[in-house]
């Protein structure tokens, strides 16, 4: 859970990061052991997605990746079933990547406008953290590596965008992810009022193990420069895809956008923006497992049991697990009553603690008026 950095919207609570925990060799094969096992014997699974993330995962030594991903490849290969194999890295440290990135489907880095604004200067270095990313992201390019861009939608990377999205897309990269703002962690204390935060925190694994409680809460953010408005998310999306639309580059994806298209198309669920938590298996560092990435970088997190020391069953058919689940499901009739439910099953349960449902004209926090926008257009 080490990071050199401390992004001010960092779902991880300082706290959790400052305990610098590893997985050693052998916890990290018995996770891989269950999770694998578990995707072959799953007849419904037809695909998995495995992401390796912090923290900060290259600062692990590149023999761990050596020696265990291919591990974890030949596991997963036990099922003939294909898999994505993701590495998320914030890309200011990538010699010794260079050795085992090409065992990874896609390596991922996190941009945003502000992320490296606050960040110190590089010890040993004449440069800051934000040249020093730069300078990777050209080298890495320049050697036809490919590299997916992750970002989350802070206030200032939506006033900067285009700019920022031709800066990338001059230098190489072609694959972007847009991640919707999730107010919890750091940037939670970051936008609420010091009362709302200390009640968040109070009343947190309540409302999202409840499901009955999280509807009788809703928080304001105060005046904030990191998360924008729904509203904002939802003009800077629409935006963003014609702008997609304008590059007329076949090999340029932005996820979701691409798939937003073709599911609304053809009125299919998608899963880019609905919550995935009741399909996934998130496991800590210390083997702790949710459902929900967020909930890894909690000092107190929704833990369904321990990896390293549960078994899977035990796991999967938890008290804490059901709880959890059956929260999430939980929707405003506002949400039940939408004409994209279907498609986006009431988006993030963090999320909707910001929404206003018994306002008619405020942007949801699935962004109904960026769906509206795909759906007439294309």
């Amino acid at each position: 859970m080490k990071c050199n950095l401390s992004c001010q919207h960092c779902f991880l609570h300082q706290e959790v990061r400052d305990q610098k925990k590893s997985m050693t060799k052998e916890e990290f094969r018995h996770v891989v052991d269950m999770m694998a096992t578990d995707f072959r014997n799953d007849n419904e699974a037809s695909f998995a997605e495995v992401t390796i993330l912090g923290g900060e995962p290259t600062l692990m030594p590149p023999s761990f990746y050596l020696e265990n991903i291919p591990y974890l490849k030949a596991k997963f290969a036990e099922s003939n079933k294909p898999i994505s194999l993701t590495l998320v890295t914030n890309f200011t440290t990538t010699k010794a990547l260079k050795r085992y990135s090409n065992l990874f489907d896609v390596v991922s880095t996190s941009y945003e406008w502000d992320r490296f604004d606050s960040q110190l200067i590089i010890k040993g270095t004449a440069g800051s953290k934000k040249q020093q990313w730069w300078n990777n992201l050209r080298d890495w390019t320049s050697e036809q590596r490919p590299i997916a861009i992750s970002l989350a939608t802070t206030k200032e990377t939506i006033q900067n965008w285009r700019e920022m999205f031709e800066l990338l897309y001059q230098s190489g990269v072609r694959f972007f992810q847009v991640n919707l703002m999730h107010p919890d962690g750091e940037l939670m204390k970051g936008i609420l009022s010091t009362e709302d935060y200390q009640h968040f925190e109070q009343h947190r694994l309540d409302i999202l193990t409840n499901p009955l409680a999280k509807l009788n809460y809703h928080y304001k953010p105060k005046d904030n420069a990191i998360m924008p408005s729904f509203e904002e998310e939802a003009d800077f999306l629409i935006a963003l895809t014609r702008w997609l639309d304008e590059k007329n580059d076949d090999g340029l994806v932005i996820y979701p956008i691409n798939s937003h298209k073709e599911s609304i198309k053809s009125g299919v669920g998608n899963s880019d923006i609905a919550c995935p938590a009741s399909g996934a298996m998130c496991v800590t560092t210390t083997g702790e497992v949710s459902g929900c990435t967020i909930e890894s970088g909690k000092i107190e997190m929704i833990n369904y049991g321990n990896a390293l020391t549960d078994s899977l069953d035990a796991i999967m058919d938890s008290e804490t697990r059901a709880r959890h689940i059956q929260s999430l499901s939980i929707k405003p009739i506002a949400c039940l009553g939408c004409e994209y439910y279907y498609f986006c099953q009431g988006s993030c349960s963090f999320r909707e603690l910001f929404w206003d449902a018994t306002n008619e004209d405020s942007e949801c926090h699935g962004l109904k008026s960026y769906f509206n926008y795909i759906k007439e257009n294309y």
